[in-house]
């Protein structure tokens, strides 16, 4: 998601479920860009943040991401 205003990135829409591929649901996020880092070995971002802080994530709502 972008600011409007400055049109910078300020929240990324993660997921922490196993994914649609393998018949399951997945729970989108909304997570602060400051909050990623980008990881070459996973040629990817991850999320910085403890597993206690993700299960009380609120949801996004977002469908078919």
């Amino acid at each position: 998601m972008a600011d409007e205003a400055t049109g910078e990135i300020v929240h990324a829409i993660v997921n922490f479920g196993l994914g649609n591929s393998v018949g399951f649901e997945t729970d989108h996020h909304p997570a602060p860009w400051s909050l990623l880092a980008y990881n070459p070995r996973f040629d990817g971002y991850e999320l910085r943040i403890a597993d206690s802080r993700a299960s009380c994530a609120p949801e996004a709502g977002c469908q078919g991401i």
